[in-house]
């Protein structure tokens, strides 16, 4: 069995365990075990966010990238990826199989990755936890980046171990090659790859790097750098208040998505408290019974901990000047904690105390179940709510007139009604006038002047706004702009009648 010594990611004895005979038929059942959670009520959830990543994926090759370099680069490897899905069909479940398959793909990954920063067994443990990790689940049944983000985060740490290790410059342009795509799947690559990098650099003041390895590793990051910086520069040169929707960072919001990122569903759900307890429990003994020393912790250990914590530390420290921390941010964060969880389930089981042996497997089965019951809670909550995008659709297309006006506020809402609305007689839908992005609808979210509401309703008898509460509520500059949007369309215009879809306030405007 490899031991996690000092220096192990340059001495291939200790960077990889060397079995001969992978378990492939557990890592088979794991992957099926993964699939057969992550298919399950694939539907449930409203295209909100996602309503968006099929607009985009239909666009025009011109209006997709005037979008993509307007407004919504971020993703922009995901989007071309699900240009060529799309094909396939453009339903729920179609749409979310693209991540479905990539979470699913993210189980053998995350196994490689284990053996090579321990052993096979950690890297089953690991595997065992993700398939059932509700966090992961979650967002691999939304046609969305973020499993893409994962998996390409847990190769290119493999591919990075295995270059230190071989020093083959084949692997280091793999590691380039598959980092710079996680740069493109997402922004949120830049943190962790930071902390690859910083491990790298905490290696070379520990290790013996020859000059060829300070070759390899600096050639890689100078490429990498260049490789990524029209991301880099896409991000300083387009800010157009992309994050403008994300409430301000408070303790309680902070916990909540550290609840996520444990495998439950929120702070405020009954397995958050279990599930920390265990994760804490497993390290505790672990460390307690599994180490000789703190040396034992090593390099693979470290590096963990920096992909685990860094990316959290710096999205707390920019909220603090602006927030940006939002659940779904701490996702790429969750294959470090599987990984640490699972190495501590298997020092428990290498212990030479059978009382510890078996406490490593009551560990393990009791974060499996925990895992479970917190994936089960959010199946019955998504079966139990109903579709406000789908129903104010319905409404809206029921009810309009031919010459009707919609705007939206916010204006993201325009896409999934347009999704919701894809299949009904062009005919019988309400023209949007605002948001007006002519041929490239993005996500932005501008507020409406008077000016601008008044020029865009001249000619239409009736006028439907569709207020989004929710969202509305985040800020102050949205809430303010209500009362104005709804005077000036009262200038021309009286209020006809008035629903409310849960957090959709869809009022009717007819002519005075």
């Amino acid at each position: 069995m490899a031991t996690d010594q000092p220096g192990a990611a340059v001495d291939r004895r200790s960077i990889t365990s060397g079995l001969a005979n992978h378990p492939l038929v557990l890592l088979v059942l794991l992957a099926g075990v993964a699939a057969l959670v992550r298919g399950f009520g694939i539907s449930a959830h409203p295209m909100y966010d996602e309503a968006a990543s099929w607009t985009f994926a239909r666009l025009p090759w011109a209006a997709f990238c005037k979008v993509m370099w307007d407004y919504e680069g971020y993703m922009v490897l995901y989007y071309l990826l699900l240009r060529v899905w799309v094909h396939l069909g453009d339903s729920e479940t179609v749409l979310r199989g693209l991540s479905l398959i990539l979470g699913v793909a993210t189980i053998p990954a995350i196994y490689d990755l284990g053996r090579r920063l321990y052993n096979p067994r950690t890297g089953l443990a690991a595997a065992a936890l993700l398939s059932l990790h509700a966090f992961h689940v979650l967002w691999s049944q939304q046609a969305r980046s973020y499993t893409l983000l994962c998996l390409l985060l847990v190769v290119s740490t493999s591919l990075l171990v295995s270059a230190l290790r071989s020093q083959a410059r084949t692997t280091w342009g793999a590691y380039v090659v598959v980092a710079t795509l996680a740069c493109y799947s997402h922004i949120l690559a830049v943190p962790v790859l930071a902390a690859q990098w910083l491990w790298v650099a905490w290696l070379g003041t520990r290790a013996a790097f020859t000059t060829a390895s300070w070759a390899g590793a600096v050639t890689a990051l100078g490429a990498l750098t260049l490789a990524a910086a029209p991301m880099m520069v896409f991000a300083i040169l387009h800010d157009s208040g992309q994050e403008e929707w994300v409430p301000a960072l408070t303790g309680g919001r902070l916990l909540n998505a550290v609840g996520w990122l444990a495998g439950g569903t929120g702070f405020a759900s009954g397995t958050f408290p279990a599930l920390l307890a265990g994760s804490l429990a497993c390290c505790v003994l672990a460390g307690t019974f599994g180490f000789r020393s703190f040396a034992a912790f090593g390099p693979a250990t470290l590096l963990l901990l920096g992909w685990l914590l860094l990316p959290p530390a710096i999205l707390v420290a920019a909220s603090l000047v602006k927030p940006i921390l939002v659940n779904r941010y701490l996702v790429m964060c969750v294959p470090a904690l599987v990984l640490l969880t699972g190495f501590a389930i298997d020092r428990l089981l290498a212990a030479s105390r059978s009382t510890i042996r078996w406490c490593g497997v009551a560990g393990g089965l009791a974060m499996i179940a925990l895992y479970a019951q917190a994936g089960a809670a959010q199946y019955r909550e998504a079966a139990s709510q109903t579709n406000p995008f789908r129903e104010m659709t319905r409404y809206i297309v029921g009810h309009a007139q031919p010459g009707d006006a919609v705007i939206f506020f916010t204006p993201s809402a325009h896409l999934s009604f347009r999704y919701y609305a894809r299949d009904e007689d062009s005919g019988r839908l309400p023209k949007i006038v605002f948001p007006d992005f002519g041929d490239a609808p993005s996500g932005a979210q501008p507020i409406p002047t008077a000016t601008e509401l008044r020029t865009a309703t001249t000619d239409h008898s009736a006028v439907w706004l569709v207020l989004n509460l929710g969202s509305i509520s985040f800020t102050a500059a949205r809430r303010a702009a209500v009362p104005t949007i709804v005077s000036t369309l009262s200038e021309r215009f009286a209020i006809g009648d008035q629903t409310r879809i849960e957090d959709f306030l869809v009022i009717r405007f007819v002519r005075l």
